[in-house]
């Protein structure tokens, strides 16, 4: 038999899909784009790059190339 829960898969995707946002938002846009803060904690640092990686977002080095092209071009045709 088997024991699936729709409304608790729905949580667990709306969850995992709000926490790597924050996740890309604070590790890849803020960090490692921008330079806007250092971690104080190297364990919370170590997990943030472990979230980063499960988001499958690629390299944070080619995410931030790619970030750094669009703030050059925003909203025309050159934007990535």
């Amino acid at each position: 038999m088997m024991n699936f829960n729709l409304t608790l898969f729905v949580i667990a995707v709306v969850f995992g899909w709000f926490g790597l946002g924050c996740v890309i938002s604070t590790t890849y846009h803020r960090q490692v784009c921008h330079k806007a803060f250092e971690y104080r904690n190297k364990y919370v640092e170590w997990l943030s790059y472990v979230l980063i990686i499960m988001t499958g977002q690629g390299s944070p080095k080619g995410w931030a190339a790619i970030h750094r092209v669009h703030h050059t071009a925003p909203d025309t045709p050159h934007d990535p």
